[in-house]
């Protein structure tokens, strides 16, 4: 799994194979997330509209979550949690390059 693109405290796209996930977060007092595995037309809708069709997608699950609870992948949690701490750490490492280049 790797995270492909993301919008700050709202979502996580992360490649899984030929899959496309889909990490939201949701709720207000009580925060949690939705994963969920696009399906064709979410796939068609980022590769015509790109990035801004996933945040449209993003903003319908939050404002609905339960109509997409049974889309949950359960099971992949775990794994998509790793892929977006390994995305992290990989973007700390580059800018504390950037930042040591630049005082060079």
């Amino acid at each position: 799994m790797k995270v492909i693109a993301h919008a700050p405290s709202s979502w996580f796209l992360v490649r899984d194979g030929d899959s496309l996930l889909l990490d939201v977060a949701c709720g207000t007092v009580g925060a949690f997330s939705l994963l969920i595995r696009l399906g064709d037309s979410e796939i068609d809708g980022l590769n015509g509209q790109g990035l801004p069709s996933v945040d449209v997608l993003a903003t319908t699950i939050r404002n609905n979550p339960r109509a997409f609870s049974q889309r949950h992948e359960r099971g992949l949690e775990a794994a998509v949690t790793a892929a977006i701490i390994q995305w992290k750490n990989d973007g700390v490492a580059v800018q504390q390059f950037i930042q040591a280049d630049r005082r060079v």
